[in-house]
Order: structure tokens, then C-alpha cells, then sequence
């Protein structure tokens, strides 16, 4: 696969490798957003049918994503609502644990801590590992007590993978529930829902799903469908898109997932736009974006091998996410130093620096990251 920079507005001085922080809009995104903002400027032009079909929609192609029936998929604003509507749905008592990542997300962490709080349970937190072998690390530590597993396929301050099929099939035999973070992996790593059978997967629609910010969506599990969802909205009932059945308040839920669904989900600004990268995604397909951004990882690891700063070996590493380690802490002005010259990063964490490129990027951004910080190190 070729660049395909032409598809988003990024000036040519610029070289993001920042996806991990907000994907870049699709050209065709932007417009479908500004389509979606005027719907509201003339709202005699909305239709009780748009509450519904344009959710329905990305469902669909979501599904298509990560292998799975429509009817598993729930819209939601925000991994942290995602993961608050596992939690509602699952049991715990003071003998259980929940296990999480050492340095993982806040938006799959708070929740676990306060559930945990709640129900007298144990939070058990696997320690980083210092051969970054996080999958073992994972294994070695599931005993009786665990309950309850939420981890992403890659940590998100460096890219070290975690092999979500290895695990699913561990717990396979056991009552534990598996929860995955999929923000930072889905669209640019493949995950198939059909062979690692989780009970949740939660995607803030951002990142590498190219999308607009404040929608993600989340797969749930059908063995949860009869459950509780967060909100109670009016659009979550059977005839619900005939506004003369609401007086009769309709006590049936849509078929499956929708019941969990955040309120307000036909969003006529956000829906469209992430509609449009969806469609892109699967066009492209996610295996040719993850060798593709792979290979510009390797790239750079390949001629910065000189500067004094490492990488996780690639089989603990995700190939499109790239954790440039310092021995040391990171420099104060390393990151204003490469902003300063057009280059985009982020730091999570103290000693590693963030590199997720996508398809934009292309040989003249890889050469223009090199040169940089090659000339921040002979400074």
C-alpha cells in the first residue's frame, strides 16, 4: 500500500505520528461532518427515521471490523461509559479480584478501583514486566480469586502487546469475564470477536478509528443483552421511532445490544463522520494498515539504532505503535524541541515517547522524524 496522505488535510511541513493521541478527520469525514452540523441549521429536514438508521449503520460496519453480528454492538460516547456498563452488568463479592494493567488507562481503571471498593473485592494489578513480556506476566497471575480481566491488545504508553487469544483461550474453561480496551488497537491491529470471545470490548471512536470525538462503540457479549443498561433512554424501546407510541411508554427493548446504547445516539453531527471512516477502514482493510504502519515503525527504529535511545523487541511490541525509550527520563524540551520543527509525538509516562504513525505518513515524514532527532541529540 502507497501513502494515502491525499485523503486528509495535512499541510506538507507537517509530520504527525500522533494517532494514538486523535486520529486525523478523513476529507470525506469533514464534509459528512459539515452535512451533519447543517441538518441542525434547517431541522425541518430531520426525519424520526434519522434517530436510528445512521446508528444502525455504524453498527454495521463496525461489526464487519472486528467480525461480529450487528446485534453485539452498542454506540457509546466514551470508554469510560463503556467499561461503567460492564461493570453494571457483572457480580463480584469480597473473594474476587479484578485484574488490570500496571500504568493502564484511567477510563479502565477508576471504575475497577471503585468497584472493587464497593463490593470488598481485591484490584490486582499486573507489574510491568522488565522483559516486557506482558502476556506471561498476565498468565503467571490469574489465580482462583480473578473474576474479572479489562486490558487492552496493546498498553497504551508504549505498544507492548498483549496476545488476547493466548489469554481467552487460558480463562476459556473458567467464569472469568474478559473486557478489553480496544482505543489504542482497533482499525490498526487485527481483532477477530470470534476467536478471542470476550464479554466486552470498548473503543473510543477517536483515535484509530479515525473518527470524531465523544462516540466509540462497544461489543457486547449476547449472554449480556437482558441486562441493565446505564441510561433509559426514550429511543431504547420497540416502536420508540413512532413518537405517538410514547405516551404508552413501550416496555420492549430494540433486539440486543441497543438497549445499551447512550442516549441521544443518533447524533447527527458525529454519526456521519465516523460512518465515513469506518467505510475507509474496511476499505483498506485493517491488515494493510497494520503492515503499513509497521513498516514505517521499523524504519525508524532502523535509523535512529545510533542515538542511544531502544524500543521494545518486536514480538512484546504491537507493530503499528512505537515506544521510543530514554535511558533516562525523557528531556524536558525533547518533545517542544520536535513540535518546534513540525514533527507531532505525545509522552505518556516518564521515559518513553509515543510514536504512532498512520497512512498519512510517508517517506519524506519518516526522513523529516530521523533528521530531527538526530539534530536534537548533536545539539
Amino acid at each position: 500500500m502507497k501513502s494515502q496522505r491525499h485523503l486528509f488535510n495535512i499541510p506538507k511541513d507537517q509530520a504527525y505520528f500522533n494517532t494514538a493521541y486523535f486520529g486525523c478527520l478523513l476529507n470525506e469525514s469533514v464534509n459528512a461532518a459539515a452535512y451533519g452540523t447543517n441538518l441542525k441549521a434547517q431541522p425541518w429536514n430531520i426525519h424520526m427515521s434519522d434517530f436510528f438508521t445512521e446508528a444502525d449503520i455504524a453498527r454495521q460496519l463496525f461489526a464487519q471490523l472486528v467480525n461480529t453480528d450487528e446485534n453485539n454492538i452498542a454506540l457509546i460516547p466514551s470508554a469510560s461509559y463503556g467499561f461503567a456498563t460492564a461493570a453494571k452488568n457483572l457480580n463480584l463479592n469480597s473473594n474476587d479480584s479484578i485484574m488490570v494493567l500496571s500504568e493502564q488507562f484511567p477510563s479502565n481503571y477508576y471504575i475497577w478501583e471503585q468497584i472493587a471498593i464497593k463490593s470488598n473485592a481485591t484490584l490486582s494489578v499486573v507489574p510491568r514486566p522488565e522483559d516486557d513480556d506482558w502476556t506471561s506476566n498476565i498468565l503467571n497471575t490469574i489465580d482462583d480469586n480473578v473474576k474479572i480481566i479489562s486490558l487492552p491488545n496493546n498498553h497504551w504508553t508504549d505498544g507492548g502487546y498483549i496476545d488476547l487469544e493466548k489469554i481467552s483461550k487460558n480463562i476459556s474453561n473458567s467464569d472469568i469475564a474478559l473486557l478489553i480496551d480496544g482505543t489504542q488497537s482497533v482499525g490498526a491491529l487485527p481483532l477477530d470477536i470470534e476467536n478471542i470471545k470476550p464479554d466486552f470490548l470498548v473503543v473510543s471512536g477517536y483515535k484509530w478509528l479515525l473518527g470524531p470525538y465523544n462516540l466509540g462503540l462497544c461489543y457486547i457479549d449476547p449472554k449480556y443483552h437482558d441486562g441493565d443498561p446505564l441510561e433509559y433512554w426514550w429511543g431504547h424501546k420497540e416502536g420508540s421511532e413512532n413518537p405517538a407510541s410514547l405516551i404508552n411508554y413501550p416496555s420492549e427493548f430494540l433486539p440486543g445490544a441497543r438497549r445499551f446504547d447512550y442516549g441521544h445516539k443518533g447524533n447527527f453531527h458525529l454519526l456521519p463522520p465516523l460512518i465515513k471512516s469506518l467505510e475507509q477502514l474496511l476499505k483498506w482493510g485493517v491488515d494493510e494498515i497494520y503492515q503499513y504502519t509497521s513498516e514505517v515503525n521499523n524504519k525508524i527504529i532502523e535509523n535512529l539504532s545510533d542515538v542511544g535511545i531502544s524500543t521494545i523487541d518486536d514480538k512484546y511490541r504491537a507493530g503499528h505503535y512505537l515506544g521510543i525509550r530514554f535511558n533516562d527520563r525523557i528531556p524536558s524540551d525533547f518533545t517542544e524541541y520536535l513540535t518546534d520543527n513540525n514533527v507531532h509525538v505525545s509522552v505518556r509516562g516518564t521515559n518513553t515517547v509515543r510514536v504512532t504513525p498512520h497512512l498519512w505518513i510517508n517517506d519524506n515524514d519518516i526522513d523529516k522524524f530521523v533528521n530531527v532527532v538526530k539534530k536534537y541529540f548533536k545539539k
